[in-house]
């Protein structure tokens, strides 16, 4: 196992596994496997093949495509690979066009104006009521009055559409 703790920092061990590679590379087990298939494990216990570290990782990453000059590109799925993707940027674009995007700072321009709005006509509410709650001298009343001024504007705010302010 590749583990590296104080006392062994900066030094691999002499021996790791094809699945310990294929972790630290973030690879699938078996194309690790599939690029060492001419190593000799070195020793094994149970199902567990052991090699020696530094010939797992230079042929793992010698036998890799990236780092391999023969590999040929298909060309066919690289075209098709690029027309799918201009396909797509084509129908972001028309998306965008429809209005079924929107720019990040036009929704944040609209966040602000509906919360301003909002705020506007809840500071309303006291002046609404202010006649009906000061001589009231039962504060359930009172919070009863507060509550369907409160209620009424929440409604209204609720049932208006863009159109109506909000």
């Amino acid at each position: 196992m590749i583990a590296l703790n104080k006392k062994n920092a900066g030094k691999l061990p002499d021996y790791t596994t094809a699945t310990e590679v294929a972790r630290v590379f973030e690879l699938d087990p078996r194309t690790v496997r599939k690029r060492i298939a001419e190593l000799e494990p070195k020793h094994t216990e149970g199902n567990n093949k052991f090699f020696d570290t530094a010939e797992i990782l230079r042929f793992t990453l010698l036998n890799s495509p990236t780092m391999q000059d023969n590999v040929e590109l298909d060309l066919t799925q690289e075209r098709a690979k690029h027309y799918r993707t201009l396909t797509k940027k084509t129908e972001i674009e028309i998306e965008k066009l429809s209005d079924k995007y929107m720019l990040v700072e036009d929704v944040e321009e609209n966040i602000k104006s509906k919360f301003m709005k909002f705020r506007q006509k809840l500071l309303i509410i006291p002046g609404k009521v202010a006649k009906e709650v000061l001589n009231e001298t039962d504060l359930r009343n009172v919070k009863d009055t507060l509550r369907d001024a409160i209620e009424e504007a929440l409604v209204e705010l609720a049932t208006c559409s863009d159109d109506d302010g909000i």
